[in-house]
């Protein structure tokens, strides 16, 4: 019985921490607006650099590799030595 109460006591504990972490957290958005929106903005501008670094690594990827791979069948096929010639 004991500790049931310990774990209940644990659980509304935990329900006001986060019960008061988002009444905090969205008194701070409203009372600091400015420093918000720079965060916002650093956090866009943030990931479409990434996205764009990504998306320009890809293109280069493709435009180096594209004469050897075929988008359809894979990597192109190259054989060493001679064909065999059938008589």
């Amino acid at each position: 019985m004991i500790a049931d109460c310990g774990f209940q006591s644990a659980i509304r504990n935990f329900t006001m921490n986060v019960h008061e972490s988002i009444t905090q957290s969205l008194d701070n958005l409203t009372k600091r607006k400015l420093r918000s929106l720079l965060t916002m903005l650093g956090i866009i501008f943030g990931v479409g650099a990434v996205i764009s670094m990504l998306s320009i690594g890809a293109g280069a990827e493709d435009q180096a590799l594209g004469p050897a791979v075929d988008k359809t069948n894979g990597p192109a096929q190259h054989h060493r030595g001679r064909e065999r010639v059938r008589s």
